[in-house]
């Protein structure tokens, strides 16, 4: 996976901060991968909440989206889980929105912010 994360287990959550360039040909097999560690070390440390700030490259081919967003379970993911989701990539923004989206009306609590304080305050508010 050619992106740089930085994975740091709080209290209550799970903070990631991803960056580098998320390429089409790559971008899903990549999100799978990412998000399936990072659900695995949630069931680990009993965590269900996770804030995701991502500084990502290039869009996220609309396929890839809907394909993740569509069975969050497939990744380990249940209704106990509550993700906020930091898009620093205006580019890339819309994509996310997609996903968010698709996956509310899956039973996901999966919400996309431009900015951590926002996304501080959805994440530990439920």
């Amino acid at each position: 996976m050619p992106y740089k994360i930085d994975i740091q287990k709080q209290s209550d959550h799970l903070r990631v901060e991803v960056s580098g360039e998320r390429t089409e040909d790559s971008a899903e097999q990549n999100a799978r991968e990412l998000w399936r560690k990072l659900i695995d070390l949630c069931w680990k440390y009993e965590l269900r909440k996770i804030l995701a700030i991502s500084s990502l490259s290039g869009r996220f081919p609309t396929s890839g989206v809907f394909n993740i967003a569509s069975n969050p379970q497939e990744l380990g993911v249940d209704l106990s889980f509550r993700i906020a989701l930091v898009e620093l990539n205006e580019e890339s923004l819309e994509d996310m929105r997609f996903a968010e989206s698709v996956a509310l009306n899956r039973g996901a609590q999966f919400q996309v912010f431009d900015n951590e304080a926002e996304a501080k305050t959805w994440l530990f508010e439920g």
